[in-house]
């Protein structure tokens, strides 16, 4: 992979208002400005700064405490170190990967199974498609949304919680307009659903599975919805 100087970056072609950069290494290279357009797989170090709408093909590497302006798109399996941030309506494809303590502004997208670390705090009515995974105390605005479509209620839209049944797994639950959201490994549904799924698995109702999840499935009633608490 070419590995690009400052020179030779600010030598490249300007196309339609967009400077156009092939697959390449970066890394030399701290400060872009707006609207760059990247191939795939280009690699970046840290520290980098980008303006305002530029946009990246798939599986391009980003280091620790890179700067985005707002309006910039990625493509799918992109990463990111911790301590990154985005300005507002940014885009980001499938699978991208998101390190601890990133910061996005209001209106970003996600696509499905996107992964993000922990304390990531998310500005007014982003959105995040399907089997999105969070860690630990994460933040959101007003007027997110999650599992594709699902428009979360006021206050904090999420409980999840991890390291319980067979596979150690997180279940995550979702607090929307459309009702409480679960999604545990393979399942997703309403609390209901959920319910009845961990009844089919453990019939006898007297496993240790079925008491974890029965449990996770009334505390999160006590907390968002109390008539579905089951005594």
């Amino acid at each position: 992979m070419k590995v690009y100087t400052q020179e030779e970056f600010d030598a490249l072609p300007v196309v339609g208002e967009y400077k156009q950069c092939p697959t390449g290494d970066y890394r030399r290279i701290s400060s872009f400005g707006e609207r760059c357009s990247f191939d795939e797989q280009c690699s970046f170090g840290e520290q980098c700064s980008f303006g305002e709408r530029c946009s990246f093909g798939k599986s391009c590497s980003f280091g620790e405490q890179c700067s985005f302006g707002k309006s910039c798109s990625f493509g799918e399996q992109c990463s990111f170190g911790e301590q990154c941030s985005f300005g507002k309506s940014c885009s980001f494809g499938e699978q991208c990967s998101f390190g601890e303590q990133c910061s996005f502004g209001k209106v970003c997208s996600f696509g499905e199974w996107c992964s993000f670390g922990e304390w990531c705090g998310f500005g007014e009515s982003c959105s995040f498609g399907e089997w999105c995974s969070f860690g630990k105390v994460c933040s959101f605005g007003e007027w997110c949304s999650f599992e594709g479509k699902h428009k979360a209620k006021s206050g904090y839209p999420m409980i999840c919680i991890s390291g319980v049944g067979s596979e150690n797994r997180t279940t995550y639950f979702f607090n929307t307009e459309d009702g409480i959201i679960v999604r545990s490994g393979c399942f997703k549904g309403n609390l209901a659903e959920f319910r009845t799924k961990v009844r089919k698995d453990c019939p006898l109702g007297t496993e240790v599975k079925a008491i974890q999840y029965l449990g996770f499935a009334n505390i999160v009633a006590a907390t968002w919805s109390p008539e579905q608490i089951e005594k």
